[in-house]
């Protein structure tokens, strides 16, 4: 979670299932989120938990290098912060591992 962070908005460049996004949208109440993930599981997953958060948040697929392209079609601002979780993806690992069982 992030510490003090001025209002507005925050960029979720690799959103996954949102918990980033949605402690540190519950924790400031002056902020909301632009999440942006390639994998259509994470955006439904990200879809469903930002729900109770309604406009303050906003999930795009895409891949994080397309953050000012998502920002500018967004239409939120000022952007006060940017979140690069780049860790390891576990749900896409298990999906990996479950499939080379079937194989």
């Amino acid at each position: 979670m992030f510490g003090p962070v001025p209002d507005g908005a925050v960029v979720d460049t690799t959103l996954g299932g949102a918990g980033h996004g949605r402690r540190n949208t519950r924790a400031h109440p002056g902020l909301s989120v632009i999440g942006i993930d390639r994998d259509p599981d994470a955006i439904d997953a990200a879809t469903s938990r930002l729900a109770p958060f309604g406009s303050r948040a906003s999930v795009h697929r895409g891949r994080f290098d397309s953050l000012a392209q998502v920002v500018a079609a967004d239409g939120r601002g000022p952007v006060s912060g940017v979140l690069f979780d780049l860790g390891v993806s576990s749900p896409q690992l298990d999906r990996r591992r479950a499939r080379l069982r079937v194989s």
